[in-house]
């Protein structure tokens, strides 16, 4: 279980808040989950894929994110739709991923858990 806590300025005095739990949502994709959380002006994303989840299609965005990966493996799979891939790289813990605009990309694990974090600027 997560919770969203908000650090706020009362006068001169910070105070904090625990809002509920972001909602996690079925993406459609056996054994992938994602939570939303935008605030700040930023967008968050925590992709979650679990031990044997199925292979992610190859899909984009019509928008720029950074990501971080922050626990497992999986490899990153570049291309274009419906499936045809051109190259793929694995992503580890700790590795910086950039997608620009419109990337055609997809997922497939190495049958362990896995978890990206993906940000960027709300619209």
């Amino acid at each position: 279980m997560s919770f969203h806590v908000i650090m706020s300025k009362v006068q001169n005095c910070s105070i904090l808040t625990r809002s509920g739990e972001p909602e996690t949502v079925e993406i459609g994709v056996v054994g992938w989950t994602l939570q939303t959380m935008n605030d700040s002006g930023v967008s968050l994303l925590v992709l979650r894929a679990e031990p044997e989840a199925d292979y992610f299609a190859m899909h984009t965005s019509d928008e720029a994110w950074l990501a971080y990966v922050i626990k497992g493996c999986a490899t990153l799979i570049a291309g274009s739709e419906p499936d045809d891939i051109t190259d793929g790289i694995d992503c580890y813990a700790g590795d910086f991923i950039t997608f620009d605009a419109s990337t055609p990309h997809a997922w497939q694990t190495d049958g362990h858990s896995f978890e990206v974090v993906l940000a960027k600027l709300a619209a």
